[in-house]
């Protein structure tokens, strides 16, 4: 199960939209929210928007969820895929629960140290790789840091 841990240690359950962060770097829309706009990393700011991303877990499995972007501008909810190019795309979905109907919007949770988790893809059997300073790729699945996941509360917290 994804849990955050708050100022004092304790753990809890994600309830709201969080900043998907590694090393002061934040997953970001980078764009307009649309279908096929791909994700990158940019500096992170903690105030919602292109970096507010909602970590749905399922109902059935808990180690399974969903990475959704909603878009204030015209509500809708933009979920993330591996594209046939192992790219992470966003697609435009109507609910969270619809993301989950269809496997290729699934991520499985591995966790890592601490509060750190790795994203691993089910059907590409891959995991999200930061490489660089701002980009993210589809890559195979390592214990190494550059797969390494924090998940922080944003201005909501």
């Amino acid at each position: 199960m994804i849990e955050m841990r708050d100022k004092n240690s304790r753990i809890r359950s994600i309830k709201r939209p969080v900043s998907i962060s590694q090393g002061g770097k934040c997953l970001d829309v980078m764009g307009p929210s649309q279908t096929g706009q791909k994700p990158g990393l940019w500096q992170c700011h903690f105030e919602g928007g292109n970096q507010e991303w909602v970590v749905e877990i399922s109902k059935v499995n808990v180690n399974e969820v969903v990475i959704a972007h909603q878009s204030p501008g015209d509500l809708s909810t933009y979920c993330l895929r591996v594209s046939i190019e192992r790219q992470l795309e966003m697609v435009a979905m109507t609910t969270l629960d619809s993301c989950f109907q269809n496997r290729e919007f699934v991520f499985e949770t591995r966790p890592l140290r601490r509060e750190h988790v790795q994203f691993f893809h089910v059907l590409s059997n891959l995991c999200i790789r930061r490489v660089g300073d701002a980009n993210l790729h589809m890559a195979t699945c390592t214990r190494v840091g550059d797969q390494s996941w924090e998940l922080l509360a944003g201005r909501a917290a």
